[in-house]
């Protein structure tokens, strides 16, 4: 979605015309987009890539939660369909598939078909109402890493749920892939990929330390960190990787987002990014970026009511109890940090902790790949789900509470309890 009633389309082939035809049950419409292509010189392999034919179209005016039928491009008959996400405001359970660290591997396949098994055996019919409203990758998308023509295969690969539900992405390290002769950063990322619509401004990076991740990088507005709302939530995507500090343009534009956020319309407020604020594996601990990000930005979200916080880039599973500045509260009273780069890329899996737990672990699992379910029942309560590849049911599930109600705004009061305890864990 890029707004309210808007989706964007994309596809790539070596070339074609850029048009969509769209069509409910009353009837089809053409909508002609454009062609762009992009050449990219890999800063590390040297690799030079010329890029076929993207092609974008905008179908603005769309219903919400509505079914469409769409083709593009020449193949009039390959027809797909597709249903737009509820409107903002609108009453409902609504669901969502959460993948981290995606890749392109066996283990990858597998969490896109679990993501999406409502999309095995619909043929051309739009996914079934109760089917997730879309879907969300926390970054790290398809492990290209100097070989540009791996996000073709990944796009390939991820067809069959793009094709049937929105596809939310935003940045991770593996998207910086700088261009050796200009130095811009995320070229592969901001050429492929189109989600809220702002105005880009990107200048040539610095890396002064990978092995830190400590960067010097402008990448704002664009695909780079935006919101969006679907139902009863608001949804907010952030760059871990882009500067993040007070007088940042991302600084200033989360706290302008959180400001205006409409809690009559969205009660519910998630955010995004791809370094994990919390985290107890023993890898990627004391990075520059993500300690950046944290100290900037968690008291904005704490501040703000934001209910639970979701990230990828450690390669593992992992819940916290509500936290707030490194501090274990009771539920509604601070944000839930969710860990899910279990996806499926090529690096592994890591099953490695730190001992004893802190406080504020509250389940941890890195021998699995899978994804998690965010589902808003009502104003006050969520259910999130962690479903690993290898098993029927969740491993690990958990109402949230919201701390826009629990913390007084919403018309409640107080937490979940007055143990601290989170209530209503239903399998870990």
């Amino acid at each position: 979605p890029r707004g309210a009633g808007g989706n964007a389309t994309l596809w790539y082939t070596p070339m074609g015309s850029s048009a969509a035809r769209q069509g409910a049950a009353g009837g089809a419409i053409e909508v002609t987009g454009t062609t762009s292509n992009y050449e990219y010189t890999d800063d590390w392999s040297g690799e030079y890539y010329a890029s076929g034919d993207i092609h974008r179209v905008f179908l603005d005016a769309l219903e919400p939660d509505t079914a469409y039928w769409y083709s593009v491009g020449e193949a009039t008959e390959d027809v797909r369909a597709f249903r737009t996400p509820p409107a903002p405001g609108a009453t409902g359970e609504i669901e969502i598939a959460i993948i981290g660290d995606l890749g392109q591997t066996g283990n990858s396949n597998a969490t896109v078909a679990r993501a999406c098994a409502a999309c095995a055996g619909v043929g051309d019919e739009p996914l079934p109402p109760g089917a997730p409203a879309f879907a969300l990758i926390v970054g790290d998308l398809s492990y290209a890493d100097g070989a540009p023509a791996r996000w073709d295969a990944f796009g390939r690969m991820t067809e069959v749920l793009a094709s049937r539900m929105p596809l939310m992405v935003f940045p991770g390290n593996h998207e910086i892939e700088m261009d050796r002769d200009t130095k811009e950063p995320f070229v592969n990322y901001r050429h492929r990929y189109v989600m809220a619509q702002q105005q880009e401004t990107v200048a040539p990076g610095v890396v002064h330390d990978w092995d830190t991740y400590d960067f010097d990088l402008t990448y704002d507005g664009g695909s780079s960190y935006y919101s969006f709302d679907v139902g009863r939530a608001h949804f907010v995507c952030l760059n871990t990787y882009a500067a993040t500090a007070p007088g940042s343009a991302q600084y200033a534009w989360l706290e302008a987002d959180l400001d205006g956020v409409d809690r009559s319309l969205t009660p519910w407020v998630f955010a995004f990014y791809h370094g994990p604020f919390y985290n107890s594996n023993v890898n990627h601990q004391g990075e520059v970026a993500t300690a950046a990000s944290r100290e900037a930005m968690e008291p904005l979200l704490a501040a703000h009511g934001v209910a639970a916080v979701f990230a990828g880039h450690v390669h593992s599973y992992e819940r916290t109890h509500p936290v707030v500045g490194g501090a274990r509260v009771a539920p509604g009273l601070g944000p839930v940090y969710i860990v899910v780069g279990d996806g499926g890329n090529r690096e592994g899996l890591y099953n490695a902790w730190q001992e004893p737990a802190a406080e504020w672990v509250a389940y941890r699992n890195g021998s699995s790949y899978g994804h998690g379910r965010l589902k808003v029942l009502n104003d006050t309560k969520a259910l999130w789900s962690w479903l690993p590849n290898n098993t029927v049911s969740a491993e690990d599930e958990v109402y949230l509470e919201n701390p826009w109600y629990y913390q007084g705004s919403g018309g409640g009061g107080g937490g979940g309890g007055d143990d601290g305890v989170d209530q209503g864990v239903i399998a870990a």
